[in-house]
Parts: C-alpha cells; structure tokens; sequence
C-alpha cells in the first residue's frame, strides 16, 4: 500500500499511519507492506524533512510503516503514478497486489468511517 501525502494534517496521516501499523502487525503471514510517501511542497532540504518525518515516526514508535518524502510536486514519481496535486486533494492511497492497483482511496480521513473502509479494502486485498 502506498499512501501519498499532498496537503493533509500531521494528525490525520498519523491516525492512518497508526491504523496501517495495526493491519500490518494482523496480517501476519501474508506479509502486509505500507509506505508513506510526503510531497514535500514547501522543497524544504532534503536533511531537514528527513530529520523532521524520522523524528516524528520514533515519536510515534511506528516500525512497520515506511515514511518517506519526495522533494517536491514536480518529482518524476507524482506524475507517474498519478497523484493529484489538486489542492483539495489532501491524499491518496493506493492499495495493490501484484503490481495491479486494485483500491484507490482519496482524502481518506482518520476517523470512524475512513478507517472502517481503509480496513475493507485491506481485508479485500488480502483476499
């Protein structure tokens, strides 16, 4: 799974990042894999925002959940996995299995509901 960070609140993505930790340690064998991926809009250096998203992972004491950021809107990858940089867009994740998108969530949000249909996608992946 992949979940691309535009323009949401650190509280939010933590309420996913938390809930990605928790469907990664429960799909045991099945080998669940999560990335969270920064749009580094403001281009801050490279040192700074890395410091900055490993501090706020430790914090947070998240192991399962890659973090990582890109250096800013006009990277290669946004384009080419088509995120959307529209500002309300806050995020996008993209759930998949062999290569093959099969769930595609947008401006999901961290409360009852959102993670009640991130979980139903990832139960369905894991199908």
């Amino acid at each position: 799974m992949q979940v691309w960070v535009s323009a949401d609140s650190r509280r939010n993505v933590a309420g996913i990042i938390t809930a990605l930790e928790r469907a990664a340690e429960a799909s045991g064998e099945k080998d669940l894999r999560a990335f969270v991926i920064f749009i580094n809009h403001l281009e801050q250096p490279a040192e700074e925002i890395g410091r900055e998203l490993a501090a706020w992972g430790e914090r947070n004491g998240w192991r399962r959940v890659s973090i990582s950021f890109l250096p800013g809107p006009n990277a290669r990858p946004v384009a080419d996995y088509r995120v959307s940089l529209d500002v309300r867009v806050r995020n996008t994740v993209f759930l998949y299995r062999e290569g093959t998108v099969r769930a595609r969530l947008m401006n999901l949000r961290a409360d009852e509901r959102g993670l009640e249909s991130l979980n139903t996608a990832i139960t369905e992946l894991l199908r």
